[in-house]
């Protein structure tokens, strides 16, 4: 493509799509699908993407802000079921802007990312590692046992709002669990993991609260 013609499809992307605030985009992050930790600044420098790859991302995210708009407007339950009606749907989208416009190598990097960002909590990485049953109820034991220290964490930051204080609780609460988590996997299974999650990236540059 004519570097003018680039700079024009660039242009038109900027001026129609408008600002999303980052409020807007935790929400999706948590939300919807990991996938979206794309949308993470860290992250972007990480895959490398150019401006344009970065626009083109950005005028895709205001359909997804629209619908968290439309959510808060229904009942609970309403909420509920729309959600997850939507969830496939958004990730799909997601997946297509980025088959579009990302190159392999930067997308092998982002699901590299993803599974960072799940950890051993998400199923389809245990399908991939081939976890066994008998492993999967222990795992379950202890994401049980985290998720009750992360909710009452999260449960102060609701009441004092002291984000900088509970966040490296978090993420620590969650660094654990893994380790736990790992020693559970045969040998062949943490070389394997280690393959599949790539170079590390910080926690605290894929996951927000």
């Amino acid at each position: 493509m004519h570097w003018l013609q680039s700079f024009v499809v660039l242009l038109c992307l900027q001026t129609a799509a408008p600002a999303v605030p980052e409020e807007a985009l935790r929400e999706i992050r948590h939300r919807l699908d990991s996938s979206f930790v794309v949308t993470r600044d860290k992250v972007q420098f990480e895959l490398q993407l150019t401006t344009e790859q970065k626009a083109t991302l950005h005028a895709a995210l205001p359909e997804f802000v629209a619908f968290f708009q439309h959510l808060k407007t229904l009942p609970q339950e309403e909420q509920e079921r729309e959600l997850k009606a939507f969830k496939p749907k958004a990730r799909e989208h997601l997946a297509s802007v980025l088959r579009d416009n990302l190159t392999a190598a930067q997308r092998e990097r982002l699901l590299q990312i993803q599974r960072q960002r799940d950890q051993l909590f998400e199923a389809e990485n245990w399908k991939a590692l081939q976890v066994s049953a008998a492993q999967q109820q222990q795992f379950m034991a202890l994401m049980q046992e985290t998720q009750k220290k992360i909710k009452s964490l999260l449960d102060e930051l609701q009441l004092h709002h002291n984000i900088y204080e509970i966040q490296p609780k978090v993420l620590q609460a969650r660094a654990e669990l893994e380790s736990h988590l790992e020693a559970l996997l045969t040998d062949d299974q943490r070389d394997q993991w280690k393959v599949l999650l790539g170079k590390p990236m910080a926690l605290a540059d894929i996951f927000d609260m």
